[in-house]
């Protein structure tokens, strides 16, 4: 409940800043997962650590796509701010003449 309650407006009105810091949690946990394989297949030429290795490039690849998706919903949420500012000066524009 209290995790919601800062999570979700961060969520909401900084998107890219909380899907880009999901990002970096999912890649730095792939490229610590990663590393070890690497490490091993340049001194063997051969990886004997397959689900390591898979496990890193799919952690890696949803690092990718939260960052993309945290891009996405930031040029909607400007998007939406923007028409909420017009409709409030279009608001603002309606009283002003019907004051006079």
């Amino acid at each position: 409940m209290l995790f919601n309650l800062f999570v979700t407006p961060f969520k909401d009105y900084l998107p890219f800043k909380f899907f880009s810091l999901v990002a970096a949690v999912f890649v730095a946990l792939g490229l610590a997962a990663g590393i070890p394989v690497v490490a091993e297949f340049a001194q063997t030429g051969y990886v004997s650590k397959v689900p390591s290795a898979i496990l890193a490039v799919g952690l890696v690849f949803c690092g990718a796509l939260a960052f993309s998706t945290g891009c996405i919903l930031d040029t909607v949420a400007k998007a939406t701010r923007k028409r909420w500012e017009l409709d409030v000066y279009r608001a603002e524009d309606e009283m002003r003449r019907r004051q006079r």
